[in-house]
């Protein structure tokens, strides 16, 4: 993964048109999670913050077997 540069900006060395369809959302939302973790770090200690991944889980598992029969971005 590049690195940030002082700005803060995280350079691209490749074009989205270049990648893997989709891999550039992957990589994104891989982000989010990460700081979305490390944020709660700060606040919760490590086991509850585990915990609470855990529940959140299981309930994204139950939503994605449920489906819906319409295309959507986000369910």
């Amino acid at each position: 993964m590049a690195q940030a540069t002082k700005s803060g900006v995280t350079p691209c060395s490749t074009s989205r048109a270049n990648r893997k369809p989709g891999g550039f959302l992957f990589e994104s939302e891989a982000r989010h999670h990460s700081s979305y973790v490390r944020l709660a770090r700060r606040f919760q200690d490590q086991e509850r913050v585990k915990a609470r991944l855990e529940e959140l889980a299981l309930a994204e598992s139950a939503i994605i077997d449920t489906g819906n029969p319409l295309p959507r971005m986000h369910s």
